[in-house]
Order: structure tokens, then sequence, then C-alpha cells
């Protein structure tokens, strides 16, 4: 038969959730320097020299080249209307229906500003790389993937 044996060793899943959430920031923490351990290691097995020069970037003409081009008010206001007022809110904690009721004239024009200024300086503002996660654990057998209620 070619169906494998069960794992002997039997794993533990923790229900703690900061135990849980350690875990997925010690595996993605350490993602970049095991790729980059693993990219040595294949280098070095192929006999390959690994040269931090070997990208040559190539010049495009100005017409063939992406660009942002800055937002108007009116776009954002309509972006930002059109969004779901359902949504669970951000990190900040701000409804997004809360942000429709202020937008005119309030915050618009503000915020209208930041993004045009994160296209023009190439910066995307620290505080909007920040998510907010909420793990849904399984309520299932955990060793069985994919599933799901009917």
């Amino acid at each position: 038969m070619c169906i494998p044996k069960k794992s002997a060793s039997q794993r533990n899943y923790s229900k703690d959730d900061k135990i849980v959430a350690d875990e997925f920031n010690n595996f993605f923490s350490c993602v970049g320097k095991s790729t980059i351990n693993r990219i040595a290691k294949l280098a070095e097995e192929l006999n390959y020299t690994l040269n931090r020069c070997s990208f040559i970037s190539r010049i495009y003409p100005l017409s063939e080249q992406f660009t942002f081009n800055a937002v108007k008010c009116e776009q954002v206001q309509k972006i930002v209307t059109s969004m779901a007022s359902g949504e669970a809110p951000g990190v900040d904690k701000i409804p997004i229906h809360v942000i429709k009721d202020c937008l005119i004239p309030a915050i618009l024009p503000s915020l209208t500003s930041i993004i045009n200024a994160t296209f023009e300086f190439d910066t995307f503002p620290l505080a909007w790389k920040t998510a907010e996660v909420t793990l849904i654990p399984k309520v299932e057998d955990h060793d069985i993937p994919n599933q799901s209620k009917l």
C-alpha cells in the first residue's frame, strides 16, 4: 500500500494564544535568515560564487517606467465612502463609519496629503504597516487537515 503511516511522534498543540503567537513570530522572523543560509549552502554545493553585484539594473525610457500620480481629494473620498462600514476597525480602533462621518471637511485634505506624500517621498508610514491578526483556532481534531463544518 502507498498510504503513509501516521508519525510515531505525537504533535502537541498549545491552546495558549501567547505561545501560538510566539511560535508564529519565531517561524516568520527566521524565514529570511534561513533562506539566505539555504541559498549559501546551495551555492557552495554547486560551486557558484555569490556576488552581490551580479544584478545589473536596466534603464528604461520614462514612458515605460512605473510611477504613481498624485491623487485628488475626490478620489480618496470615493474610495473611503465605498468601504464597507461593518468591517472591524484596524489597530487604531477607529470604525470606518466614524472615518466616513468625519471625512468632509475634517480629515479628507490631510488624508489626501499623507497619501500623496507617500508617493512623492517613496515612504510608506510605519503605522500603516502594522496589522492586528486574530487567530481563529480549530475546534476539531488538529491532526486532520482541512476540516470544515458542513
